[in-house]
Order: structure tokens, then C-alpha cells, then sequence
């Protein structure tokens, strides 16, 4: 982001970089969060990271965990977006919501509040076309697509073990959820 005099802006959550290792912290209703990080939160951000680069059309990239300013209470860094690659060569530490093809989050102990209401309404105000929330303890993953200003108007929840199937304006993309981790306690 840049400010009125065409200097970057710096994401806000900068100054607490590496000060809590093993949290991912972001900002959301004006209050700084800290969520703690699970193996199974990794590793779906691997696996979908792979299966996702594999597929994406020259001139596009994915980024984990970059600050995305989206108004003066909201900050949040999503756990996988997709960037036009000339940004994301850029190395900015903050990015506009306007830039992102779709935004990926991963379910932890105590987001699923933040994740299945807070970031959805977020994401579609701010015209975010395509959103994922990967559910290790549910053992599904949601789609929505078509962004309004209450949310998403379109949406399909799909148990894992099968595809998922993601229709962008770069292209149509295939997750495998059969490859992503359950949480032994996972109820449907």
C-alpha cells in the first residue's frame, strides 16, 4: 500500500515481527491477536501451497502470512493468497486486499469465529473474488465465491477426501483435500 505521497506504507503489525515466535499474530476489531500455531496448520498451508503454485497461470503467486491492511481496525495476514507476481516481487510487507485472487485460511483452536464470519465479511466488502477456509477439525473446506458487502453469496462446504474445484478469473483450481491433515478429534 502506499500513502498519499506515493510512499509505502507499512503494515502496522511490523513492529511485533519475530516477537512471538510460534503465534501468528494480526489485527482485527482494533485489538492485536495472537493465535497459536499447530503442526496440522503448517502443514495445510504446505500442501495447499503446492497443489496451488503448481497450477497457477504465469504472473501469479502465492504468499503466506503477509499483513493486509484492510481499514484502521483490520489487518489480517492470511494464512495463503494469491498475488500478481510483479507485487509480490515488490517485497512489500503489506498489500492491498484489491490485489488478492483468493484468500485461503486454516482453522485453528479459537479462529473459527474469526475465520468462518470475521474474514468473510472482510474479505467480500472489500471485493476479495474467491475464499477458502480449510477446516482440520471439521474435516472440510469451504468455498465462497461471489463478494458483497454482507459476505460471500456463493458458497459449497466439502468434506475432505475429494476435490475442490475453484473457478478464478485466472483459471479454474483443483485442491485435493484427501492430501491435507485431520485433527484426530475432527467432528463432521
Amino acid at each position: 500500500m502506499t500513502g498519499t505521497d506515493g510512499a509505502p506504507v507499512a503494515a502496522r503489525l511490523s513492529r511485533f515481527e519475530d516477537a512471538f515466535p510460534g503465534f501468528r499474530s494480526q489485527i482485527v476489531a482494533g485489538s492485536f491477536l495472537l493465535t497459536p500455531v499447530k503442526p496440522f496448520d503448517g502443514a495445510t498451508i504446505h500442501t495447499l501451497w503446492d497443489q496451488l503454485a503448481a497450477q497457477l497461470p504465469e504472473g501469479w503467486e502465492c504468499v503466506s502470512d503477509v499483513a493486509v491492511p484492510f481499514d484502521e481496525d483490520d489487518e489480517f495476514c492470511p494464512d495463503l493468497a494469491l498475488l500478481p507476481a510483479a507485487e509480490v516481487a515488490r517485497n512489500l510487507i503489506a498489500y492491498p486486499p484489491e490485489l488478492i485472487e483468493l484468500a485461503a485460511e486454516v482453522v485453528s483452536p479459537g479462529t473459527a469465529h474469526l475465520d468462518y464470519e470475521v474474514k468473510d465479511q472482510a474479505y467480500a466488502r472489500r471485493g476479495i473474488p474467491n475464499y477458502l477456509v480449510l477446516d482440520p477439525y471439521r474435516a472440510h473446506c469451504v468455498t465462497r465465491w461471489n463478494p458483497g458487502p454482507d459476505g460471500y453469496r456463493g458458497q459449497d462446504t466439502i468434506p475432505y477426501g475429494g476435490k475442490v474445484t475453484v473457478d478464478t478469473r485466472i483459471g479454474r483450481l483443483t485442491i485435493d483435500t484427501a492430501d491435507l491433515p485431520v485433527d484426530p478429534g475432527a467432528r463432521s
